[in-house]
């Protein structure tokens, strides 16, 4: 997806402006800073309509509307050698409560498949707070912070149901994509309004 050159990684995107076919790449050391400014302007007036989210701290967060709540029970199977859940496995409770989270908001596999649409992560990044040990289960909050259209950041939080602790904290930056055409189109409505993004 990018050209590494100088120790730096280049994204090229489609557009999102009224020149929905041109596009913008972010420039390199000596680069075309004036694409770099019309690409940020286009990309801050889109965020300003669906801007990052103001929560309540720790699971107070699943009381308010378009935070999903999910609880996992942890298998004895993906615990390491010292016995805590292995660090590689935080991701597949979290990829699970993020899919369920994705049906009660109207885009379950079956209707992704259906439409031959969905989001692609091109970024994951976790934090590890605390150790998780079985036997436990893990409650998982998810929700969608804040959108550009066709881009978006899913945060999720995960702690041990034993003592409400917080295991470890999530962020997965996605784009919504068109598989047929190979191009990134705007998150349904109906997707935007059930995680609380009006």
């Amino acid at each position: 997806m990018g050209k590494r050159r100088q120790g730096r990684i280049l994204f090229e995107q489609t557009s999102l402006s009224n020149n929905r076919n041109r596009r913008v790449r972010s420039p390199g050391r000596n680069g075309d800073e004036s694409l770099s400014k019309n690409r940020k302007e286009n990309d801050m007036a889109v965020l300003k309509n669906r801007p990052e989210r103001a929560l309540p701290e720790g699971l107070g967060k699943s009381e308010s509307r378009g935070v999903f709540l999910c609880t996992l029970p942890v298998l004895w199977c993906d615990l390491d050698a010292n016995g805590h859940l292995n660090n590689g496995r935080y991701q597949s409770y979290l990829d699970e409560a993020r899919m369920q989270a994705f049906d009660h908001a109207g885009l379950g596999v079956a209707t992704m498949r259906a439409n031959n649409q969905g989001p692609v992560i091109y970024e994951a990044t976790l934090r590890y707070r605390s150790p998780v040990e079985h036997p436990e289960s893990l409650t998982i909050l998810t929700w969608l912070d804040s959108t550009n259209r066709s881009r978006g950041n899913v945060k999720q939080e995960m702690y041990r149901a034993s003592d409400q602790c917080l295991v470890c904290e999530a962020s997965f930056k996605g784009i919504f994509m068109d598989f047929n055409r190979g191009r990134p189109i705007n998150f349904p409505e109906r997707f935007l309004d059930a995680f609380g993004l009006p």
